[in-house]
């Protein structure tokens, strides 16, 4: 058992290096591209990684040892998993259409509700987030903010899962937002109206925000596309490209699709959205790549199959702990963490479909089902 652990590890090691070293690309970009928060979340994140692969090399490994010291041979040889033999690329089609038609759900919601998807980090402008005592009618605001010359205003209702207090986000041009306040605190004094956070930001600030995020998903795709076709080839990176392109369309599609904004710190998650899926994506190429040196006689059809069985009950395991994870940030966080957590919780579920029924079969098609195009390295 010690002999079969070591060698799990030594095969295991390719892998956990290529999947958290694509995480670290898209942390890195955080720090450069980040301001603020967000680039505390890029580093905080790096550090994560560096942590995470000395956990899974070094202490899980002792750990695993101390467990067969003791005697639990049996017990970790009865929970070894079997591997299936569903036919996954048999499916790619129906794929294909789940996809379109998860990213033209979030198309129509993005042409339905236009600039109100954007967060004050990328339009610019003042945001309020008020208590009430009484709820006031949305048409009521909008119209009140018109007869005092705020022409441009965005009203969302937000409710925390913790204590199920709701709370009212206003968001207008700069300048407007401590008027608009005045002008609803004296027509509804009955609603008792407290501001318990405020902010504001320029134009010139929103759209540096708005060019760095975009600079930082094409900068993080360019990478991960460079570096995966450099360590495996360039079918492996053109699926992990077309993949990592399909979650961020579909999370983001999804997450507009339900009413939220996108703002700063989503960037932040969408990048972690991009590491999490290919860390996914890598162990099945990781385990094609070993599988094409390993059986010559087989097609590169039946190969993908296979490896994408073999991986799946890692698959499971690491999406259904990672969501444990992400579902108590969602249930107790408010605000800014709220958000990031139900974008997460998207991402986990577009991720491990993207991973089996995206990533694989753009990499077959790459290569026209033909193995003998494959360079294995």
């Amino acid at each position: 058992m010690r002999l079969e652990l070591a060698a799990g590890y030594e095969k295991a090691f390719s892998t956990i290096f290529d999947a958290n070293i694509t995480t670290l690309l898209s942390a890195l970009i955080l720090i450069w591209l980040g301001t603020g928060p967000v680039r505390g979340f890029g580093v905080i994140l790096a550090i994560g990684i560096f942590a995470t692969m000395f956990c899974a090399l070094v202490l899980n490994r002792a750990l695993m040892m101390i467990l067969i010291d003791l005697g639990f041979e049996n017990l970790l040889k009865k929970h070894s998993g079997k591997i299936g033999k569903f036919d996954f690329m048999a499916n790619q089609k129906v794929a294909y259409i789940v996809s379109l038609a998860i990213i033209g759900l979030g198309l129509f919601a993005f042409i339905i509700r236009g600039n109100n998807i954007y967060g004050i980090d990328f339009t610019g402008g003042d945001e309020m987030t008020l208590q009430f005592a009484k709820k006031l009618n949305t048409n009521d605001i909008e119209r009140l903010a018109k007869e005092n010359g705020v022409d441009e205003i965005g009203i969302v209702y937000r409710k925390s899962v913790k204590d199920s207090d709701e709370v009212l986000c206003l968001q207008t041009k700069a300048g407007q937002g401590k008027l608009l306040f005045q002008k609803l605190t004296d027509q509804y004094p009955q609603a008792q109206l407290k501001i318990i956070h405020e902010s504001s930001i320029g134009s010139s600030m929103s759209k540096k925000i708005k060019w760095n995020a975009f600079y930082a998903v094409v900068v993080s795709l360019l990478m991960i596309l460079i570096y995966i076709a450099l360590r495996f080839e360039m079918g492996f990176g053109m699926g992990a490209l077309i993949s990592t392109i399909h979650d961020i369309a579909a999370t983001v599609g999804i997450y507009l699709f339900l009413g939220r904004q996108f703002s700063a710190p989503m960037i932040a998650a969408i990048l972690m959205i991009i590491g999490y899926s290919l860390n996914d994506t890598i162990v099945v190429f990781d385990r094609i790549r070993e599988e094409l040196h390993f059986n010559p006689m087989a097609s590169l059809k039946e190969i993908i199959n296979y490896s994408i069985n073999c991986t799946l009950s890692r698959t499971i395991l690491t999406s259904f702990t990672t969501l444990l994870a992400v579902l108590a940030l969602y249930c107790f966080g408010t605000g800014t963490i709220n958000d990031l957590a139900l974008i997460f919780i998207i991402g986990i579920f577009v991720g491990t479909y993207s991973s089996i029924f995206i990533a694989a079969p753009i990499f077959y098609r790459w290569h026209r089902g033909n193995r003998q195009t494959v360079e294995i390295k």
